[in-house]
């Protein structure tokens, strides 16, 4: 663990001392911003962040930028944190092998037989899981209530105590706020309203990404003032999930694992700690200046060896693709000692199939015509946030929606269309599978206004909006505004100063490398700065597109290995080739990038989320309801109605 970081170089917030701690901030806690306030900045990518993973990244990243402490590694934590838990369901999963073969061989699971030592085995082993599952959530809720303290204790003192002390009690009215910041980190529950005195503030002082963005940056004043951007599509629609969570009927918010509290506390150090010093990567920490000047060279001379561009990956990408390898090699265990028969290494070869595709896509868009324009390094980060977070989003965010409208549309049947005699011969032995088919022969265009709903609701809305997110929440140098970029090179020609200096007191001055290093990295600003358009815009298409695939490979994964039917290898390569054959989220992806480069570099505010999404989710949600129809069609002509 490094020392703790010196904040005496930490912008000033405003002055927040004594009762102003608790009545004058704005919000409760000394905060700028409301815990509620997540997309109210279109610009600001914190949001986003601090929604992945259950904030658990953006936890980890204020973490360090506050205090200069790094968690866990990856590997580590997930050991800690899902090793038991394995050993556990493995444990449970052999008592219940044990109780299926305790029974004869055709014996219905209801009709199991469980004996006593066996049936309080698998309790113990069910209730460990709960408890262990318990005890991982009460402790993450401890540790990041502990640092939201200490946060608070820099707005009000501008200090931060070297331990969780007390020295925020110093009043009653102190000891009611640090009992109510404590529900702000629970892993469900309420927080009260926090708004105070609403102050005229402007937003946190985000890093610049777009091109059109940097041309309204003064170099010699950072705290430049920008136009006012409108509200966007999202901002709307998180203003209204918010006012039904209790917003404004009970006084408080609906709280999960902490999520709006994290990214409110990420905006509040974004204010506070310098730009410079979060110019860094997420998970590893390491500084844009480490790595992006080996790709401004390799884009500046023009190069294109493959492992020349892999030998520029910074420390984030290299994990991500040590993981990648490590996930196949263990795969290829599972499928060569058979552990498990539905996996084999037919199955492995069509998972690696499924890979194959989309990294065939990333090679004719990408490296094959693009290769400078954005860095492989960027693919990696771009196509691995798809993959996991896009995926994730949607699947959540997919259900809830499901859920809402197959509760509003049963409602609507049952109300309008279905009479009394139709539910009381529902509750007898009428076939209820025959009773829907004759339901959709009746009301045919109801059923298909349902398909419409679920396809460019539930899956072209939020698909489109999640990969969307994917792009939008990858901070990487190559969209590094000139001022930023400057900036930069400035740190990185520092540092490479500093070891110059340090080699020479070794006696390796006279090495021409270390002689050319400061010449070397003090040229590379010149291709960014002289960057095109229409490169830049290249960059912006490959970037979503790789954030689609990412996202399409384990849409595929799953329909191949979960959704499918059968686990036959003919259906397994069927379903990916269908799939393959009309790659639209890639498609979507594209057409999206073109309302991205209208908005970021022709600076067409016009052009904001809203805009951005509706012809993708045109064509994405059409492309689904042609399918649905057509599915819907062929299943009525398959059972006859009497």
């Amino acid at each position: 663990m490094e020392a703790p970081r010196d904040v005496s170089g930490l912008s000033s917030p405003s002055s927040l001392s004594g009762s102003r701690f608790v009545r004058d901030g704005g919000y409760v806690g000394g905060f700028s911003t409301s815990l509620c306030d997540f997309f109210s900045d279109p610009r600001s990518k914190t949001d986003c962040c601090a929604l992945a993973c259950c904030g658990v990244l953006s936890g980890d990243r204020n973490r360090y930028l506050l205090l200069g402490e790094r968690p866990l590694s990856l590997w580590r934590r997930m050991g800690v944190a899902f090793g038991p838990l394995l050993i556990l369901f493995m444990g449970l999963s052999v008592v219940n092998t044990l109780i299926i073969q305790s029974n004869p061989p055709d014996t219905d699971r209801k009709d199991l037989q469980i004996p006593p030592n066996l049936g309080i085995l698998s309790q113990l082993f069910g209730w460990a899981i709960f408890l262990y599952s318990a005890v991982l959530l009460v402790r993450a809720s401890y540790e990041r209530a502990k640092f939201r303290r200490r946060l608070m204790i820099r707005l009000r003192d501008g200090t931060i105590p070297d331990d969780d002390s007390s020295s925020l009690l110093t009043s009653q009215q102190d000891a009611q706020l640090a009992w109510q910041q404590k529900g702000a980190h629970r892993t469900c529950g309420c927080y009260s309203y926090d708004t105070i005195s609403p102050l005229p503030t402007r937003a946190a002082d985000q890093m610049t990404t777009g091109y059109q963005q940097a041309m309204m940056i003064d170099d010699e004043d950072d705290d430049f003032e920008e136009d006012t951007i409108p509200p966007d599509l999202c901002t709307c629609i998180w203003k209204a999930l918010s006012a039904m969570c209790c917003g404004y009927c009970c006084g408080c918010w609906c709280q999960c694992c902490g999520m709006c509290a994290t990214g409110q506390e990420e905006r509040e150090i974004n204010r506070l700690v310098p730009k410079q010093e979060r110019m860094m990567d997420y998970v590893t920490f390491e500084p844009y200046s480490e790595y992006f000047p080996k790709i401004l060279e390799l884009r500046k001379k023009s190069v294109q060896a493959f492992w020349d561009h892999c030998n520029a990956l910074s420390q984030l990408s290299i994990q991500l693709i040590k993981s990648l390898g490590v996930v196949f090699l263990v795969l290829l265990l599972i499928a060569c000692t058979k552990v498990d028969k539905a996996f084999t290494l037919p199955n492995l070869l069509v998972l690696l199939a499924t890979f194959g595709q989309a990294f065939l896509i990333l090679h004719f868009v990408h490296w094959r015509w693009n290769r400078l324009d954005l860095s492989f390094d960027a693919v990696v980060k771009f196509f691995s946030c798809g993959f996991l977070f896009s995926t994730i989003w949607a699947f959540v965010y997919e259900t809830a929606v499901m859920l809402l409208l197959s509760v509003v549309e049963y409602g609507i049947v049952i109300s309008l269309f279905v009479s009394e005699q139709e539910i009381d011969d529902a509750k007898g032995d009428i076939d209820i599978k025959k009773m829907a088919m004759a339901f959709m022969h009746d009301y045919l265009w109801l059923v298909i206004v349902a398909l419409a709903l679920n396809a460019f609701v539930v899956a072209a809305l939020v698909e489109e909006l999640c990969k969307y997110f994917g792009f939008w929440m990858v901070e990487h140098p190559d969209f590094l505004s000139p001022h930023d970029l400057d900036q930069l090179v400035g740190i990185s020609l520092t540092s490479s100063s500093a070891e110059d200096t340090a080699s020479a007191e070794h006696g390796e001055a006279d090495d021409p490398l270390i002689q050319d290093s400061t010449t070397r990295v003090n040229t590379t600003a010149a291709p960014v700065s002289d960057k095109t358009l229409a490169s830049t815009g290249a960059g912006i298409t490959i970037a979503m597109v790789a954030a689609a695939l990412g996202f399409a490979c384990c849409e595929n994964l799953m329909y191949i290995f979960v959704y499918t039917p059968t686990s036959s290898l003919g259906t397994e390569l069927s379903t990916l080739l269908l799939r393959s054959l009309f790659p639209v989220h890639p498609l979507c992806a594209a057409i999206q990038s073109i309302g991205v480069c209208r908005r970021d570099l022709e600076g067409d505010r016009s052009c904001q989320l809203g805009r951005i999404l509706f012809p993708a989710i045109l064509l994405h949600g059409s492309f689904d309801f042609a399918l649905m129809v057509m599915g819907l069609f062929y299943t009525i002509s398959q059972i006859p109605i009497d």
